[in-house]
């Protein structure tokens, strides 16, 4: 059933913004409404969005790969499409209105029109036709963003008391992989792939790694391909509860992976110790709270050792202020997806969240927190916020 919520939840969104679409341009734009180009466009809109949820639809039921992401990657360009419009137009409406006053006030006027006013008439009326052009332009950009290639890159984590040992040490950081979304299989190889050449001495994952059960053991599987000397390690996420927690559980028994549930386990490099510990996710709005990850994290740093250099496995980066407290020197997150939009490296909705720790490395005191925007996502769009598989690698600050 949970496979079918994105599916449902774009059907209900598609029919609201059509509806919306349709009367905000017969209010805000009645000149283009009587185009009948325009009209039936509009009106087309909803129809074809109807058809592809059809074919995404197909595609699931079948499990037919290329069906599936045919139809969805057409679902969310016409979602877009839709969604921009709707915003662009009370815009364009406003500048066309400004535009017919003026042009009543020079028809009332005996005074010749200036330049200055026609070239302004001009501006308001290329203005009104080029803001749903660009939000189009965005929504296509978004939308083909959302199937290219994860970037696999290097993102260096400074410590002013890192121990020498662990100067460059990597660590491939794997998240939100949703394998059976719009991700599968054969795109985490190429992944792994690339980032084995990075050469990281771990691989930790931080959850949601497979909406498909019966793949999920394969999933595992792959991580051995990247041959870390000290092995992968993963904790538990959101949508492993909600596809089945004890089959992953034993899934994770079978596997070469340990899965970190509210444990940890002691790994050494060049002689220095490092404690890896995993969280628990509280799955419900209603356990998101301080008091929550404080039980899961001190449950998973019971066993750890003031000299270790620790590191947590939250899924939610909401882990990182109490873990940062418990002398946690690096967690590791995803779940937020970077919000699927991003600029200048950033989430863009950091601004009307505040602090979420949504994308990037974040900081308190001389800990750090790294959430990743995701291999996979539960929507195909991705503006400026490219699915990634970062290879942390931690440096020693000199100055």
């Amino acid at each position: 059933m949970t496979e079918l919520f994105p599916i449902i939840f774009a059907t209900i969104v598609l029919l609201v913004f059509s509806g919306l679409e349709i009367l905000f341009l017969r209010l805000f734009n009645k000149v283009w409404w009587k185009v009948k180009w325009m009209r039936r466009t509009a009106l087309l809109l909803p129809v074809s969005g109807l058809l592809f949820i059809g074919l995404w639809v197909i595609g699931l039921y079948n499990l037919n790969k290329m069906m599936m992401l045919f139809g969805a990657a057409l679902t969310a360009l016409n979602l877009i499409l839709v969604f921009a419009l709707l915003l662009a137009l009370p815009f364009s409406g406003f500048l066309n209105k400004l535009n017919d006053l003026l042009d009543r006030s020079k028809s009332n006027s005996d005074k010749k029109e200036s330049n200055h006013q026609i070239q302004r008439r001009k501006f308001l009326k290329t203005s009104a036709a080029i803001i749903p052009a660009v939000a189009l332009g965005s929504g296509l950009s978004g939308t083909v963003g959302a199937f290219g290639s994860v970037r696999v890159k290097k993102i260096p984590l400074y410590y002013k008391n890192l121990p020498v040992e662990l100067d460059g040490f990597k660590i491939l950081h794997l998240s939100d992989i949703h394998i059976g979304y719009y991700t599968w299989l054969d795109d985490l190889e190429e992944v792994l792939e690339e980032a084995s050449q990075h050469k990281p001495d771990i691989v930790l994952a931080t959850g949601d790694l497979s909406d498909r059960l019966e793949v999920y053991g394969d999933m595992l599987n792959l991580f051995d391909q990247v041959k870390a000397p000290l092995g992968a390690y993963s904790c538990i996420g959101n949508h492993e509860y909600f596809r089945g927690f004890k089959q992953v559980v034993r899934t994770y028994e079978k596997s070469a992976v340990p899965l970190l549930l509210n444990s940890g386990v002691r790994v050494e490099k060049n002689g220095c110790s490092l404690y890896i510990g995993g969280a628990d996710d509280p799955r419900f709005l209603n356990r998101l709270g301080e008091r929550f990850f404080q039980q899961t994290i001190d449950a998973a740093f019971a066993a750890s050792r003031e000299s270790d250099f620790k590191i947590a496995l939250s899924h939610r980066p909401q882990g990182f202020d109490y873990a940062a407290t418990r002398g946690v020197d690096l967690t590791l997150a995803g779940h937020t997806h970077g919000g699927q939009m991003g600029l200048g490296g950033r989430s863009v909705f950091e601004t009307v969240f505040g602090k979420e720790y949504l994308w990037g490395e974040y900081k308190i005191g001389d800990k750090r927190l790294y959430t990743s925007s995701g291999i996979g996502h539960w929507f195909p769009f991705r503006l400026g916020c490219p699915a990634e598989a970062p290879i942390i690698e931690l440096k020693r600050r000199t100055a």
